[in-house]
């Protein structure tokens, strides 16, 4: 993704040698492709299964005959292609043989000798019912997303690979998940990764299918999607997490990332959570660090925040990336608003040069500070007072900065069990 072409360009300079090809894909390279060709051979724009197993069987590095999908770096633009049925694509393959890992408390890379050996490696959560650890096997189910958000790299994506939704068949999914059964016992939960879960049409029968290998499941769904009986089947069937996009709650900017129709229903939703599944943990997602968005914009999200978000829910806080080619993306470049490197910009709040005192009020409500303070703090006195440039771009990061060098320096230096696997002969 653009924010990682750094470490990217550095992994390049170190794996690159005169008999070898370097071929990069994902986000980056479908939106911006000639960025990707300044430092690798070729990209991959847009879906990639068939695209690099062409590549893969390329004998001669020197003749290159064109390949869908695969731009190389002084030939013509390629022939784009996507995978219009998932059905046809094999089930993910997690080896384990020739299946390596990096263990950074080994400085080394080590093979899988076993399927037990992922276990070491899995996503672990608490299950918010029982406290006990989950370990989360990740799938999609299907790819794309129906919505159009000024802010989402899938505006491009959509022109790039598909403009529909494709999804993966109850049967394809019953062939991963048997696959999971067998190799991977270990597994209580399954993470949904698709952008929009609630878009399947079958979606009883695919938790159905959760409940009837014993896993629970989390899954990212859009506030205009929810229907309170559908709901109650998918919280009967095994959902324990759930991830909402809200974004903002004001009118304005809502309009401004055209989600004015895709958060209609964000109070029934957060109700339903509040009043009547409050075991079911929610996830609500919200984008911070809008230039375009006024100080008052923001509080008025807040206050909504705190007015309709149930108590166990957690809060996501995002800092909008301009990705190459989006709606904003053009706007922010016709006002001049790109910075330098821009496409470096990470999303994570904490990182960012400035921090508005807007944004740590929003981070007080996501560890459960006690909202009657939050909204004294979030009044005009303090408002005025914090968020002028000295707080915002000095005091603010230098806080957060030793706040993490003092948890840095509390950690053992090993938090994980040192896998006992066997290094790589030679």
């Amino acid at each position: 993704m653009d924010n990682y072409l750094d470490v990217g360009i550095d992994i390049t300079n170190k794996l690159k040698r005169d008999d070898n090809l370097i071929i990069w894909g994902g986000a980056l390279t479908t939106l911006n492709p000639e960025l990707g060709l300044k430092y690798a051979d070729c990209v991959c724009i847009g879906d990639g299964e068939y695209a690099l197993l062409k590549l893969a069987q390329m004998v001669n590095l020197k003749n290159i005959t064109p390949i869908p999908n695969i731009y190389f770096r002084q030939k013509d633009f390629p022939e784009l292609q996507c995978v219009d049925d998932l059905a046809k694509l094999p089930p993910p393959d997690y080896g384990p043989s020739e299946h390596y890992v990096y263990v950074e408390a080994e400085d080394d890379l080590l093979p899988l000798k076993n399927f037990d050996d992922y276990q070491l490696f899995f996503q672990k959560a608490p299950d918010p019912n029982t406290g006990k650890l989950s370990y989360i096997y990740r799938m999609e189910t299907s790819r794309g997303c129906p919505h159009n958000c000024t802010y989402c790299v899938n505006n491009i994506l959509k022109k790039m690979q598909s403009p529909k939704m494709r999804f993966k068949s109850i049967i394809q999914i019953e062939t991963e998940l048997n696959l999971v059964k067998e190799n991977m016992p270990f597994v209580t939960s399954v993470s949904v990764e698709d952008d929009c879960f609630m878009a399947r049409r079958d979606l009883k029968e695919l938790a159905a299918l959760f409940k009837h290998f014993g896993y629970t499941y989390r899954c990212l769904i859009s506030p205009v999607d929810f229907k309170e009986d559908l709901m109650n089947e998918l919280v009967e069937r095994g959902l324990i997490v759930c991830h909402m996009g809200l974004q903002s709650a004001h009118s304005r900017i809502v309009e401004m990332y055209r989600r004015r129709d895709i958060n209609r229903n964000s109070e029934l939703i957060l109700k339903y959570f509040k009043d009547k599944e409050p075991q079911v943990k929610l996830f609500i997602d919200i984008l911070v660090d809008n230039p375009w968005e006024k100080i008052e914009e923001t509080l008025y999200t807040l206050s909504f925040l705190l007015k309709s978000m149930p108590k166990r829910a957690a809060l996501g806080i995002n800092s909008l990336v301009f990705y190459f080619g989006t709606e904003l993306w053009r706007r922010a470049k016709k006002e001049n608003r790109l910075e330098d490197n821009f496409f470096l910009k990470t999303w994570h709040w904490h990182r960012q040069k400035t921090i508005r005192y807007t944004t740590v009020l929003f981070v007080l409500l996501k560890f459960h500070f006690p909202r009657t303070i939050i909204k004294i703090l979030a009044s005009k006195l303090f408002v005025y007072i914090f968020e002028r440039r000295v707080f915002t771009s000095f005091f603010i990061p230098k806080l957060l900065y030793v706040i993490k060098r003092l948890q840095i320096l509390k950690k053992p230096k090993s938090l994980q069990r040192k896998p006992e696997l066997a290094p790589i002969d030679g």
